[in-house]
């Protein structure tokens, strides 16, 4: 995929990537070819393979391109509650291209955009556990997808609420009065 500045690449890119959701609305992710791209976003094949190999590049190019994190706006570490209202404000602001993905059962393609992207986000300050920084990734990433999967599936809620919800989770709200668990100590400890 294309990471340029070249203002047609861009334009084509961009263009394909429309015409991926225009017709995401329309039919299932698997019933679509690559002609009909073509044909909807105005390019040739040859420079839609110039920029994608597949239509899953597309997904993976949008969600790289949109990112919860929006790297590079601030200098400083990201709090465990930004991080949340991030994540809250991407989920609903990108909830139509998030269904289609769960609808098209494309988890996997978000699943690893948000694994790289926590890997990558330096603003990220994880706290160090056995096996390191990618099993914390692969954890939140997994939490994440899990969260808009139900959230686009089941339960449409606002954007403060699943800010919260995201949260509890995270700090382990959930498990603080279930049996033989003391969440007190784990908080307490040098992690």
């Amino acid at each position: 995929m294309y990471s340029g500045e070249n203002k047609t690449a861009i334009q084509s890119q961009n263009a394909i990537v429309s015409a991926l959701a225009a017709l995401m609305e329309e039919k299932d992710f698997a019933k679509i070819s690559i002609s009909e791209l073509c044909k909807r976003s105005r390019v040739s094949r040859q420079t839609f393979y110039t920029w994608f190999k597949t239509k899953e590049n597309i997904i993976e190019y949008d969600l790289d391109a949109n990112s919860p994190f929006e790297p590079g706006k601030e200098s400083q570490l990201l709090t465990v509650p930004e991080t949340c209202r991030y994540f809250a404000d991407y989920v609903t602001k990108n909830y139509s291209f998030l269904k289609q993905i769960a609808d098209s059962g494309l988890d996997g393609i978000l699943y690893k955009s948000f694994y790289n992207r926590i890997l990558k986000e330096e603003r990220l300050q994880l706290c160090p556990v056995s096996g390191g920084r990618k099993y914390i990734a692969s954890f939140l990433a997994g939490g994440f997808v899990g969260i808009i999967n139900t959230y686009v599936e089941n339960e449409k809620m606002e954007k403060e609420d699943l800010e919260k919800l995201t949260l509890e989770l995270l700090h382990g709200d959930y498990l603080k009065d279930a049996p033989g668990i003391d969440t007190g100590s784990y908080r307490n400890s040098s992690y």
